[in-house]
């Protein structure tokens, strides 16, 4: 019996620490997470992962409905240039000076093999 609470205890005890240690660490604002600094490793890793993820199982299987429409497309066109390529480029075009400083950085949608879901 004694046996038994131990291990129930031992068990609480673990998952509090393992709780609260983190918690912890971030509310003395230890961790600096701050535009100009660059991500840690954990960041670095978790992070495209946690967002792969999350487009991968929330995107849309829809196609485009206005693949095929001109007034769309000239819209959508005036639109990227207007509000997108300063950050993820376009054939030909890097982004400007300032998507440099983005962090995570805009991906480039110039070679993208991503579906129209993945993409919107």
């Amino acid at each position: 019996m004694k046996i038994k609470w131990t291990i129930v205890i031992s068990v609480i005890a673990g998952s509090a620490i393992t709780l609260l240690v983190p918690i912890l660490v971030l509310a003395t604002g230890a961790i600096n997470v701050g535009a100009d600094v660059k991500p840690g490793l954990i960041e670095r890793m978790l992070a495209p992962w946690a967002q792969d993820r999350s487009v991968e199982e929330h995107a849309s299987n829809e196609k485009n409905p206005y693949t095929d429409d001109p007034a769309a497309i000239a819209t959508g066109l005036d639109h990227y240039r207007e509000n997108c390529v300063m950050c993820h480029g376009a054939p030909g075009v890097d982004g400007a000076e300032l998507s440099k400083g983005l962090n995570p950085s805009a991906p480039s949608l110039k070679d993208s093999d991503l579906s129209d879901g993945k993409l919107f």
